[in-house]
């Protein structure tokens, strides 16, 4: 076996693990539990989980998504963190070329599927988290230079805290204006201090990437589901998940993206 093919397999199954206590993240913080005790439990029939039925997506699987106690259905959200998280973890570590760099995605990317799994189930992302990532994002820039693209810590850090002071101030803006416009809140200003906290682990140019790729995506599928589905769900979708997937298209093809944009401007 490689050491690539090894490592990541690792990292998948890492993710797997990792997604597996995001789904306990999920549900228990917008309710204000503790994400350590109690051990994990059937929500329907509050009946404790045995550890080989909470091997992530096999478990899943085998009961057919049914709790082995009451049977009763157990939401595929569970199953699709799963996956996602492992995808993500995965990607982090194809993309990236030091243990560095694979942490720092690695911690980003599970803020993100956090934040946007509650966001869409609860219509909130907890400050916690984004305080976590922040100091996490500006600990790291200021260790490791070249994570932010730099060669001395003070650059890293000042590209760090600009990201940061980017993301909010560009996002808090469209809040303020919309709102104004609308006359009613177009939007929580929960996803300005979650974009406040991508900028401090994106900079503040693919923060920008990550504000307009955000928001073609949001139009593209918001429409989309509003039009196909449900008229009633204008004004109901949460832009945190539009805001995590541009997110990880900047953090992974973002130079890329401004490679070819410059190149072909001709500048």
């Amino acid at each position: 076996m490689s050491p690539f093919f090894f490592w990541s397999v690792v990292c998948f199954v890492l993710g797997l693990i990792t997604g597996s206590f995001l789904n306990v993240c999920v549900y228990r913080m917008p309710r204000g539990l503790s994400i350590i005790t109690p051990p994990s439990h059937c929500p329907e029939c509050n009946s404790r989980i045995l550890w080989y039925d909470n091997i992530p997506v096999v478990s899943y699987l085998f009961l057919k998504g049914r709790c082995r106690r009451c049977g009763r259905p157990i939401s595929p959200l569970y199953l699709v963190v799963e996956v996602i998280t492992a995808l993500l973890f995965l990607s982090a570590y194809l993309f990236s070329d030091t243990l560095p760099e694979i942490m720092f995605r690695i911690v980003l990317f599970s803020i993100l599927v956090l934040a946007s799994f509650i966001d869409i189930k609860h219509f909130i992302i907890p400050d916690e988290s984004n305080l976590i990532g922040f100091i996490f994002a500006v600990l790291m820039s200021a260790l490791f230079p070249y994570l932010q693209g730099c060669d001395v810590w003070y650059m890293a850090l000042a590209d760090s805290l600009l990201g940061a002071f980017t993301g909010f101030l560009t996002l808090g803006f469209v809040s303020f204006a919309g709102s104004r416009l609308l006359k009613k809140d177009a939007m929580g200003f929960g996803d300005v201090k979650f974009i406040a906290m991508i900028g401090a682990f994106a900079g503040w140019k693919l923060v920008l990437l990550t504000i307009m790729t955000a928001s073609l995506i949001g139009a593209v599928l918001g429409g989309a589901l509003m039009l196909f589905k449900n008229r009633n769900l204008k004004g109901r979708i949460p832009f945190g998940p539009y805001l995590a997937a541009g997110t990880v298209i900047s953090v992974l093809f973002g130079k890329s993206i401004i490679g070819w944009y410059f190149s072909f401007c001709g500048i």
